[in-house]
């Protein structure tokens, strides 16, 4: 059986595995607004670890359980066409960016964001859901 531990993969310096030290205040907002529609806790893919799994394997009931752990931070991205990032399933920022920050923040988010998007640079395997 195989499972991705998302939880560990967290980064509060990334947003969909890119860069945004440069843009964190902006992006801070749109984490609020995030976790005040889905908070901390109730999501289902990052609210668990390794430990939580054997515990639920423990519960249904199998006797001989086994974890071994990998790791896996692949520094790298696909570019991917901007308009298709803001529609990307499991981080909907298209939808949060207009809710959210003003004409000009959008802006200016865009800007330092979509570069790295569509170049498939300044990220890694790493992503903090909005």
């Amino acid at each position: 059986m195989f499972e991705p531990i998302n939880v560990l993969m967290r980064d509060p310096g990334r947003l969909l595995g890119y860069d945004i030290i440069p843009v964190k205040p902006l992006a801070a907002k749109l984490k609020a607004f995030y976790e005040s529609i889905r908070p901390p806790g109730a999501d289902p893919m990052v609210d668990f670890d390794e430990r939580d799994l054997v515990r639920h394997a423990e519960r249904a009931g199998f006797a001989g359980i086994g974890l071994d752990l990998r790791v896996t931070v692949k520094n790298g991205k696909r570019p991917v066409p901007w308009t298709r990032a803001l529609r990307m399933s499991g981080n909907p920022l298209g939808e949060i960016l207009d809710r959210v920050l003003s004409p000009q923040e959008i802006a200016e988010f865009t800007a330092h964001l979509k570069p790295l998007v569509e170049s498939g640079t300044g990220g890694s395997g790493r992503h903090m859901p909005i």
